[in-house]
């Protein structure tokens, strides 16, 4: 597969936040979320999956993507054999165009209400 995100324009990206609040106090400083270009950030993630080398071989996986977790909502397709290279695709779950992950500072989901500030972190550089 090329590389998809090229033929997207940045002034026509959506960088839309549209995920649902938490009140957990997470450390990290960076979180990877699934970004559809049209959607914006959203947990919906489908996740095809092929064996590479094997055209035999698809799983498909619907995944919620949250800044503190990941669930795997169903999967569809094959079991793999072990110790195989895999490939994954990821496509918005809600309008099934490609997206990729993006890795989004702390500091800008906690300007949107995503997730709390950390209190313990007053000692931050």
């Amino acid at each position: 597969m090329s590389d998809d995100n090229s033929i997207y324009q940045p002034d026509k990206i959506n960088w839309d936040i549209n995920l649902p609040a938490n009140t957990e106090n997470v450390l990290k400083r960076e979180y990877s979320l699934f970004h559809c270009f049209y959607c914006g950030i959203h947990p919906q993630v489908i996740c095809e999956t092929h064996v590479k080398g094997f055209n035999d071989f698809i799983q498909i996986r619907l995944i919620n993507i949250l800044p503190n977790s990941e669930e795997i909502m169903f999967v569809l397709g094959d079991q793999f054999p072990k110790d195989v290279e895999t490939i994954d695709y990821l496509f918005c779950g809600m309008c099934g165009k490609p997206g990729h992950m993006e890795d989004v500072p702390e500091f800008i989901l906690i300007a949107n209400g995503i997730i709390n500030p950390n209190e313990k972190n007053s000692n931050d550089d």
